[in-house]
């Protein structure tokens, strides 16, 4: 776009950076070529049953790797069950041991139960004695009556000075 003024030397630029930019790639860029017809595929190659894996043929192969690992495990077991046969024995008698030793305990009481290092002073004390045995209420009163004026005394805000006001 042109814009005519009366002073013919200053020329007026009415064009966009980015417009400018645009136009120039639009003009630049190549054509786009339309896509090739497509090709026909493979064709599906005919079934062989000899080339194919079923379910029959996978559970077959399964099995003969089971049986050839039962067969080296055999031998090795055979080897091993002599040494297991007199472990196993032993754990029997462990464990008829502890069944006859816990069946011939009483089950657990919580008195039964000692923290080590600690005396046994539980006993000793009895249950409801007062640390102060001696006072009577009206102290216990005075005494809340003191504790109530010092937390009161900590939670109050200080008294600020007011304003001056000046008119």
């Amino acid at each position: 776009m042109l814009v005519v003024t009366n002073y013919p030397n200053v020329p007026i630029a009415t064009t966009n950076a980015a417009t400018d930019s645009a136009r120039t790639d639009s003009q630049q860029r190549p054509p786009i070529i339309p896509p090739q017809q497509a090709t026909k595929g493979h064709e599906e190659r005919a079934f062989n049953p000899q080339h194919e894996r079923t379910a029959e043929h996978t559970q077959t192969q399964a099995k003969l790797r089971e049986s050839v690992q039962q067969k080296q495990q055999g031998q090795s077991q055979q080897e091993q069950s002599g040494r297991e046969s007199s472990q196993e024995k032993q754990k029997q008698q462990q464990a008829l041991n502890l069944k006859q030793l816990l069946s011939q305990r009483a089950p657990l009481k919580r008195s039964d139960i000692k923290v080590a290092g600690q005396p046994s002073s539980a006993q000793d004390k009895p249950e409801n004695q007062h640390p102060m045995p001696n006072e009577t209420l009206q102290f216990y009163q005075a005494f809340g009556a003191r504790i109530q004026a010092f937390y009161l005394q900590r939670t109050e805000p200080n008294n600020q000075p007011e304003l001056l006001i000046t008119a």
